[in-house]
């Protein structure tokens, strides 16, 4: 079980990566203006497992919740 803690913005890093894909992160507002750059969570493993390809994974929505924030 992983625990979602935090959001992720890309690192520069990930231009390495194929052509323009740091540039497809960028968030947009109804303007077509860039408004921040999001790729990911960060997580805390709650309870260990294996995940292997194939495997059916589920997400459960959390009894009560937070804004999360950039980490």
């Amino acid at each position: 079980m992983v625990k979602i803690t935090g959001l992720r913005e890309p690192r520069k890093r990930l231009e390495e990566w194929p052509d323009g894909l740091l540039d497809r992160c960028k968030v947009k507002d109804n303007k077509g203006e860039t408004v921040g750059k999001a790729v990911g969570v960060m997580g805390v493993v709650e309870s260990d497992g294996y995940v292997q390809p194939g495997y059916v994974i589920s997400v459960e929505k959390p009894k009560s919740s937070r804004e999360l924030r950039k980490v």
